[in-house]
């Protein structure tokens, strides 16, 4: 996996805030699972409410979210940095299985958003253990928000 880019600024609305893009390319046929991970809260970015499914071909590439996602269905990841902190460090988790196994738990709505499963990072430690390591594989993006400074600031 890879994302756009590894520093993103949070421009207090998502509509001015960085996007953020990620690339996974896959040697195998595989069912893909992004997770977004923040301090100890997991969020599941896809499949979620307008894709249900995420499929790629061995040796394809799958991009999230597509130009069509985000222009037709408004499907965007805006860099957010949480209140009272000027910066945060995140990660993507993606997990690509031979078939599509439920990453389960409640769903939240966060600024507006699209409702999303959230859990913890135990929960998905323990979903994960529960795919034999010879039907999973999993790959990581770390990245940077920083909060835009008001002009004028120190």
């Amino acid at each position: 996996v890879t994302l756009n880019r590894t520093d993103f600024v949070d421009r207090g609305t998502a509509r001015t805030s960085d996007e953020i893009i990620a690339t996974i390319r896959a040697t195998q046929a595989a069912s893909i699972t992004i997770f977004g991970v923040s301090d100890d809260t997991v969020q599941v970015l896809l499949p979620n409410l307008y894709v249900r499914q995420a499929e790629v071909a061995a040796g394809d590439s799958l991009l999230f979210p597509t130009p069509t996602q985000r222009r037709q269905m408004g499907l965007v990841v805006n860099a957010q940095v949480p209140p009272g902190r000027d910066r945060i460090t995140e990660l993507y988790v993606v997990v690509a299985t031979r078939r599509p196994v439920p990453f389960e738990g409640p769903r939240g709505v966060q600024n507006g958003g699209v409702s999303t499963v959230r859990g913890t990072l135990s929960a998905l430690n323990r979903w994960l253990v529960n795919i034999p390591l010879n039907e999973r594989a999993v790959a990581f993006a770390a990245y940077e928000v920083r909060r835009q400074r008001a002009s004028g600031s120190p």
